[in-house]
């Protein structure tokens, strides 16, 4: 990008891209196949909440519902002790 503002951005995307797929490996040697691809899986909702947070971006009713359906989906996946 030509604009300074945004290559701020890509810059700080590429720093934090190293670590991201550092702990993606780490997680498939640690947690279950399933497990690690179902976090890896929910990464739009961080995504979704950053760009609300910091770039003040529209969060509506379907973005919301989306949101719980993940969790949801993410939760019967794990298989958590409690369930």
């Amino acid at each position: 990008p030509s604009d300074p503002k945004s290559r701020k951005w890509v810059y700080l995307r590429s720093i934090l891209a190293g670590p991201n797929l550092c702990a993606y490996f780490i997680s498939l040697q640690l947690l279950p196949l399933g497990d690690a691809v179902t976090i890896l899986a929910t990464a739009p909702i961080y995504a979704l909440i950053a760009g609300r947070i910091i770039l003040k971006e529209d969060f509506g009713l379907v973005h919301g519902a989306c949101v719980v359906l993940t969790v949801c989906g993410a939760t019967c996946i794990s298989k958590p002790s409690f369930l």
